[in-house]
């Protein structure tokens, strides 16, 4: 059964909340929950329809909405996993989202991938993951090559490509 939490949040049904960037993330995330057999997580992002806008500088908002949820008596959280994409730095990521979680009072980590706090546990998640640049679907990229290491990756059609340009344009 799907945990897709609604645009607007009025009440969040389980203990767990997984706040993602965008539509196509949280529904990764929430087959990825399906396929785990896990039950306790409700997932959700920043929507227009939900009036906090798309991506990752929507995401303050949205929590702003958990935190009214709880603050009226619909959510009885025991914790919130925030996950953005690195993107080129991983750092200012991670910062802006403990920026977005205080914002609306909840308590940041000290550091990605960990999960801290009381009574509400909080973690920050970066995606591709830890140390690396990118997105959630660079994972989704690196699975699919692992799966057939016998296809060329992107960037080996891109140097064939600029191979091929270089030798039209030395004709």
């Amino acid at each position: 059964m799907s945990a897709i939490l609604p645009h607007e949040i009025k009440e969040i049904p389980q203990p767990f909340v997984v706040v993602c960037e965008g539509y196509g993330d949280i529904r990764f995330i929430d087959a990825l929950l399906q396929f785990k057999n896990i039950a306790n997580c409700s997932v959700g992002c920043p929507s227009e329809r939900g009036g906090f806008g798309t991506g990752k500088e929507a995401i303050p908002p949205y929590l702003k909405g958990i935190q009214t949820a709880i603050l009226r008596k619909k959510a009885n959280l025991q914790g919130i996993l925030v996950i953005a994409d690195a993107d080129e730095n991983p750092a200012d990521s991670f910062n802006l989202m403990v920026q977005a979680l205080q914002s609306a009072s909840f308590p940041p980590p000290a550091a990605p991938f960990s999960i801290e706090g009381n009574p509400i546990r909080v973690g920050i998640f970066l995606m591709p993951g830890a140390g690396r640049n990118g997105c959630l679907e660079h994972i989704l990229w690196d699975a699919a090559v692992k799966k057939t290491p016998g296809e060329r990756t992107n960037e080996d059609l891109l140097r064939q490509n600029l191979k091929k340009r270089q030798m039209q344009s030395a004709d």
